[in-house]
């Protein structure tokens, strides 16, 4: 071990250690942007079809990285024209927040959006207020 960095240490610099440690989280956030686009670029065919035809599927439970992933539908729909959007629900409800957070962005956009309730509708999707306007 180098002295200089092992007497940083023992003073309690810590520059040795994040310096090494902000390489490896960068290293790590790359990596993880990297699987993010692979991941969207092998977009199933249903789900590209979906967007092309303006419609969005929503299943499962309710959490933030699903709620990330309709917004990001919601808002390329947008870009793309005010024409109208239709998001098919099959959800038990999940994370509220996350729910608040696709709610707000269907209100928040031009284009008008109608919900379709299919199988389970529970939670926040529920209420009259998320119904098509």
């Amino acid at each position: 071990m180098n002295s200089s960095y092992r007497n940083d240490l023992f003073r309690g610099n810590n520059s040795a250690i994040s310096g090494h440690a902000g390489r490896r989280n960068e290293e790590e956030q790359e990596e993880e942007e990297d699987k993010a686009e692979k991941q969207s670029e092998a977009m199933d065919p249903l789900s590209h079809k979906f967007l092309k035809t303006r419609q969005i599927l929503l299943s499962g439970e309710i959490n933030k990285p699903l709620a990330e992933k309709i917004i990001r539908q919601l808002l390329v729909l947008e870009a793309d024209s005010e024409d109208p959007i239709k998001i098919f629900i099959d959800s038990p409800g999940g994370d509220a927040d996350a729910g608040f957070a696709i709610f707000d962005m269907i209100r928040f956009i031009k284009a008008p959006v109608f919900t379709i309730g299919m199988g389970l509708v529970a939670s926040g999707f529920d209420h009259p207020s998320c119904r098509s306007r």
